[in-house]
């Protein structure tokens, strides 16, 4: 039983890193995805805006 429950002990140690790994990877493309977002819409309103002065 001893063996048993250090693979089930690994196991869960694997997963639960595996989790942390994906939530981090969503967070940084979310953050990522946000601000290429702003940028694309300031760009858009900045060339409506020089649109309207030229």
């Amino acid at each position: 039983m001893d063996e048993d429950a250090r693979e089930q002990g690994l196991l869960t140690a694997l997963t639960t890193e595996h989790f942390v790994l994906q939530t981090s990877r969503s967070a940084t493309i979310t953050e990522s995805v946000g601000r290429a977002t702003v940028f694309l819409s300031l760009l858009s309103a900045s060339l409506i805006g020089l649109g309207f002065v030229c």
